[in-house]
């Protein structure tokens, strides 16, 4: 799961007219305007935008599970896969 909502935006572009469905910004770690700000921060190093948006990812996906098994194995596997991208 991504923690963008890029359904409305593409539904836009593509048919020119607003998406009819209810947005999914509630049940995402983040919105719009954090994505873009995220996307501001790493610069041209999108590298380090897929890296914290996947490690925020996971994390929001963990968080309100009681345990958490399996959080640092994804953590480590999303890391372990940046570097063998990058």
């Amino acid at each position: 799961m991504r923690f963008e909502d890029n359904l409305p935006v593409i539904y836009q572009q593509v048919l020119g007219t607003g998406f009819p469905g209810p947005p999914l910004e509630e049940q995402r770690i983040f919105g719009t305007e954090e994505v873009r700000l995220l996307r501001e921060l790493c610069g041209d190093d999108h590298m380090h935008f897929e890296l914290t948006r996947n490690l925020l990812d996971i994390e929001w996906r963990y968080q309100t599970m009681a345990r958490r098994r399996g959080l640092f194995d994804e953590l480590e596997g999303a890391l372990a896969t940046q570097l063998l991208l990058g």
